[in-house]
């Protein structure tokens, strides 16, 4: 499933699944004349972007050597923190900076476009006494109104009627419907339900509805391999061959660790892709039966040397999960996870069963008869590439100006919708909803596709918070911190709670799906709609926006 957002949290990456990711390149970078605070912390990020940018590995070690403190570097260490970054800004494409922001003294964003959309790159420093420390890195995509002037500091009380305002005209433009669930410290202070559940049927949402939760639910996969290592029944180290005899890749079998799968470093690629485009969606019912999708192609890459975004090394995990357990992937993860975390309504329902309370995903991004919206974009894409030079420069010049006129014009929730020209806009109007059921498998695997509730949701990350799913050290690990190891410092309990965090989504014709929690804050934003993406995830930029700091 895709995925809109990624989250480097101390430099360990939580791979969410974006396909397309843009860092600037070099040459925008300096044509921008960006500029940083005369700040310390202002002086860190500049050397940061230049050594990333650049690929300066040399450069980027000193750079966490100075601002990591010694407790972290012993975790992971500076090179090895190095090359995760390297191996992100390989998958990076080309972009245009855009502008900096210092939303306090401590803190940096600069804003970039590529394809088309907004994105941010942000650093949050610590200083103590005479040295400067980095506490976070996040790069997220941002809607036109993070180029915006921050709103006035509002009350929670006014933010959340906000919030719901601002999400009542998505709706009345037939841009979310779903459920919204905000919890302060676990406990909801905003949730309510918008849109239909069936437009066949006109049957509402409501806040118990399940939706599907796309690849979020590679965080449950991430938690049952914790569990089956915190038992010693597997290790990071154990390679596939060791665990599943029968895979049918012998290269795999000798090279890819359960480290690999679980970090997206594998080589391993995804199954969507003409075996997945030509295969009956009837037919893939269980975890095992995407495995002829992808698991004989070669792979991508040496395992360990590079970083690409993989639904298949999560399929494998859920193999082995099985494998060592001795029980059914779906099993393990109802009897360990959802059971112990009290999510009553949460499964991978197969799509000809009848569930109650379970909403349809409906898509614009397929059409009845004819040429597919997929086949139309791709041939508009080849015509718009054979226009002459002169024009398509015109346009990239035009790309700064153009983001931020629409930041000044354009309301917080964006879509498509709103980068289209008016020829597009008509044709994207004449696009009727449809049901997703020829989009999706019939049954959805260990790499995403089971559903839940906005409550389930809200229930899950308190238990994982709460340290009830696994130990303190590998509740950190699924956080995003380091691989836990024999010999690690102990942090307080308070320190090591306090400063979690995590951003995770999923999104697919008609699915779309956002988790978001801030132990520092104490909020969780909880987006479920079952509309096509960014319908989710521009409800929880939104509400990122208004809700207090």
């Amino acid at each position: 499933m895709k995925k809109r957002i990624i989250t480097l949290i101390i430099f360990s990456l939580i791979i969410l699944g974006i396909k397309h990711i843009s860092v600037f390149a070099s040459q925008d970078y300096s044509q921008q004349e960006i500029r940083f605070p005369q700040t310390p912390a202002g002086q860190r990020a500049a050397d940061f972007f230049d050594a990333f940018v650049s690929m300066d590995e040399v450069r980027l070690v000193k750079f966490l050597e100075t601002c990591l403190p010694e407790q972290k570097l012993k975790q992971l260490s500076s090179q090895e923190r190095a090359r995760k970054l390297l191996a992100l800004k390989e998958e990076l494409g080309e972009v245009r900076a855009i502008k900096t922001q210092t939303p306090s003294p401590g803190e940096i964003v600069l804003f970039f476009s590529a394809k088309k959309k907004l994105w941010q790159i942000s650093l949050s420093f610590e200083t103590v006494g005479q040295e400067v420390y980095l506490k976070a890195l996040t790069i997220d995509e941002a809607g036109p109104e993070a180029l915006l002037p921050p709103p006035s500091p509002l009350t929670q009380e006014q933010a959340l009627e906000q919030i719901e305002r601002e999400v009542g005209l998505a709706v009345a433009e037939d841009k979310f419907s779903g459920v919204v669930l905000i919890a302060k410290d676990f406990q909801a202070v905003f949730f309510k339900a918008w849109g239909l559940a069936s437009r066949d049927f006109a049957v509402p949402n409501r806040p118990e509805t399940k939706f599907n939760l796309g690849s979020i639910n590679k965080i449950f996969t991430k938690i049952a391999i914790g569990q089956l290592i915190e038992k010693k029944l597997v290790s990071c180290d154990d390679k596939i061959g060791q665990l599943l005899l029968d895979y049918p890749n012998p290269e795999a079998k000798e090279k890819v660790k359960v480290r690999h799968l679980v970090e997206m470093t594998s080589g391993i690629g995804d199954f969507f892709g003409p075996e997945f485009q030509n295969t009956p969606k009837d037919f893939i019912r269980h975890n095992q039966d995407y495995l002829k999708l992808f698991a004989t192609k070669p792979l991508a890459f040496e395992p360990g040397k590079k970083q690409l975004y993989s639904n298949g090394s999560y399929v494998v995990l859920g193999e082995i999960i099985a494998k060592v357990s001795g029980m059914d992937y779906y099993d393990y993860v109802r009897k360990n996870i959802f059971e112990v975390a009290g999510m009553k309504d949460s499964a991978w329902y197969q799509a000809d069963e009848l569930v109650p309370n379970l909403a349809e995903g409906y898509t614009r991004q397929i059409s009845g008869r004819g040429e597919s919206r997929a086949a139309k974009e791709e041939r508009s894409n080849q015509e718009r590439s054979e226009k002459n030079k002169e024009a398509k420069e015109e346009r990239e010049s035009r790309a700064k100006e153009e983001v931020a006129e629409r930041a000044q014009r354009q309301r917080p929730i964006h879509s498509p919708v709103d980068e289209m020209n008016e020829a597009e806009k008509e044709e994207w109007k004449k696009q009727e909803w449809r049901r997703n059921i020829y989009t999706r498998p019939a049954r959805g695997s260990a790499a995403g596709g089971g559903y839940s509730t906005a409550e389930d949701l809200l229930r899950f990350i308190q238990a994982l918070h709460e340290e009830k799913l696994l130990s303190p050290e590998f509740t950190d690990w699924v956080f995003g911190g380091p691989e836990p190891q024999k010999e690690t410092n102990q942090v307080s309990l308070k320190d090591r709670r306090k400063n979690r965090n995590i951003a995770l989504a999923g999104g697919a014709p008609g699915i779309n799906a956002v988790l978001e929690f801030d132990g520092r804050v104490g909020w969780t934003i909880i987006v479920l709609s079952n509309l096509d993406p960014p319908s989710a995830t521009a409800i929880s930029q939104l509400i990122r926006r208004y809700l207090p700091k």
